[in-house]
């Protein structure tokens, strides 16, 4: 295992963790996590499911997170689908993602959490758009 991969997760198609999941390394999501997940870099594949919340640095979604999304650096791909609040500082959303909740534009500052994690965003702007429209054209 070369020593850039050695704080990697991948969750396979038909695994199912149940829990609080933190990963400091990418992780690659294509089954499902039912708990909060918090990490640096987090690719969720067309049949990944993220039950809960996702906190992440630089995040790619382009299957399922059914709370609230909080990232530096959030893509939605043709095929993603949120079911709550999305907070971020740099968006990009593809023709065919659905959002339905709120956007909220935050400002860069980053912290740390009590176990010594990054928080990214902590700062969020007074505007919010409510998107309940399902498709977003990017």
């Amino acid at each position: 295992m070369d020593s850039s991969d050695k704080n990697d997760l991948i969750v396979g198609e038909g695994v199912r963790l149940v829990g609080e999941v933190h990963a400091p390394g990418l992780l690659r999501l294509h089954g499902t996590i039912e708990g909060d997940v918090r990490g640096d870099d987090v690719r969720v594949g067309p049949g990944g499911r993220i039950e809960g919340s996702l906190d992440g640095r630089n995040v790619d979604l382009e299957g399922h997170v059914s709370e609230r999304i909080v990232a530096k650096t959030l893509a939605l791909r043709s095929s993603a689908s949120v079911s709550g609040s999305v907070e971020y500082e740099t968006l990009e959303i593809e023709a065919g993602a659905q959002i339905e909740g709120t956007l909220n534009k935050a400002e860069p500052r980053e912290t740390t959490h009590a176990d010594g994690s990054l928080a990214y965003l902590t700062a969020v702007q007074d505007r919010s758009e409510e998107v309940t429209s399902g498709e977003q054209d990017g």
